[in-house]
């Protein structure tokens, strides 16, 4: 009997994939936390100097740590990112710490963007002192 439905493994989606452009945005966000604070870095500097260090210090500072991820993930392809490279290389009391690190820096990363951009808008819009208190 032939049924209409189509089979389980004709309906798999694809894996999705990220393009350039949202790898270069995901990278200038994760390198610099966006654009905050740029006003006071090019009134302290000549425009053509900020200019030059924010063009090359990312690719300086970003351009051998993504060369070295894009190696690390060819040759250790799991989903553990740079907590398996360390456990793999220096055993699993060093891949555990690393995890542990790994895992309170970005916390701690991702908690200071809110009270950034707080920060700002109140400056930008001209907000009075209250709205900075959560």
């Amino acid at each position: 009997m032939c049924s209409s439905s189509p089979s389980p493994k004709a309906t798999a989606a694809a894996p999705k994939s990220i393009g350039t452009l949202s790898l270069i945005v995901i990278g200038f966000f994760w390198v610099s936390g966006g654009v905050y604070g740029n006003e006071t870095l090019l009134s302290a500097a000549p425009p053509l100097a900020v200019l030059l260090f924010t063009a090359t210090i990312p690719l300086l500072f970003s351009l051998p740590s993504a060369l070295l991820t894009a190696e690390l993930a060819t040759s250790f392809p799991s989903s553990g990112g740079q907590v398996v490279w360390v456990h793999s290389a220096f055993g699993a009391a060093a891949g555990a710490h690393n995890a542990y690190w790994l895992w309170l820096t970005n916390l701690l990363d991702a908690a200071v963007y809110p009270q950034m951009m707080m920060e700002y808008l109140v400056g930008q819009l001209q907000l009075p002192e209250e709205s900075r208190r959560g």
